[in-house]
């Protein structure tokens, strides 16, 4: 209830203030917005892929985005236009989405991007005063992220499929399986009952 009465609050003030404000000014707002969201921690920073030890990172992600980079982008002017912003937001999620896919946990970094996807989204139509706008997907087709609520689960769940068919166009679902983090711990369960295994029969002396 509080997270949803402070979206709500986000929204009232950013109609509020959107018609006193340029386009690079309501960017700053969304950015700050953001940054300040419980959800936010892995977006703030560029993602490490040594400190964070996941090193196909770069294989998966070739446009990494993050909050940090896109607040130098947008001090640097190099945002000529809100749509140029809302595409780097968008993808910033998408990435977590795409790179996280094996991982459904509620407080997974994929989990936390599908519902920081949708709250940015909202906050932007909001800011610029875009009641509907469209969202080109990862595959062919297009994704209207501004539904009613009663259709909220059915959305995000075609976002995700989507995003999940276009990974396995791309022919990285068998990187995944051999190194996504299940994987690796599925490998290590096996080593270790064939070490134990090997164990158990081995005669006394």
């Amino acid at each position: 209830m509080y997270r949803l009465l402070l979206l709500r609050l986000y929204l009232t003030v950013s109609n509020t203030v959107s018609s006193q404000m340029n386009y690079a000014e309501k960017c700053a707002y969304i950015l700050d917005v953001l940054t300040s969201h419980e959800y936010s921690w892995p977006f703030l920073e560029p993602v490490d892929p040594v400190a964070l030890n996941i090193p196909t990172y770069f294989d998966l992600v070739k446009n990494p985005m993050d909050l940090r980079t896109m607040r130098s982008k947008l001090e640097q002017n190099l945002y000529t236009n809100p749509s140029n912003f809302r595409n780097d937001m968008i993808l910033m999620f998408e990435n977590a989405i795409v790179f996280n896919m094996d991982d459904s946990r509620d407080n997974s970094v994929r989990t936390l991007a599908q519902k920081l996807l949708q709250i940015s989204l909202d906050l932007y139509d909001n800011v610029f005063e875009e009641p509907r706008v469209k969202v080109p997907a990862p595959s062919t087709t297009s994704v209207d992220y501004r539904l009613s609520a009663d259709k909220e689960s059915s959305w995000m769940t075609s976002v995700v499929d989507e995003l999940c068919a276009s990974a396995k166009e791309q022919k990285l679902w068998e990187h995944w399986k051999k190194y996504s983090f299940v994987a690796r711990t599925n490998r290590q369960k096996r080593m270790r009952h064939r070490l134990y295994g090997n164990v158990s029969q081995t005669p006394l002396t």
